[in-house]
């Protein structure tokens, strides 16, 4: 690869990961990750689905709670 093409893809990395950055600072982000990974709860028993989404849903609250949009 070239000098040029190098230094275009690093850009477009470090635009990427920018925009991940930001996103990282956002509740709703981490909200929608917690309720996303709350809802692999459906290969479990029912004990562990209803603990499983409890959880989440409590983390989802706490984030919420505790920081501001």
């Amino acid at each position: 690869m070239t000098r040029e093409c190098n230094a275009a893809r690093n850009r477009r990395i470090d635009r990427f990961l920018n925009r991940l950055r930001i996103l990282a600072h956002q509740p709703s982000t981490w909200r929608g990750v917690i309720l996303m990974l709350t809802g692999f709860g459906c290969v479990f028993s029912a004990e562990q689905k209803e603990a499983i989404i409890t959880s989440g849903l409590l983390l989802s609250g706490l984030i919420g709670a505790s920081t501001s949009d």
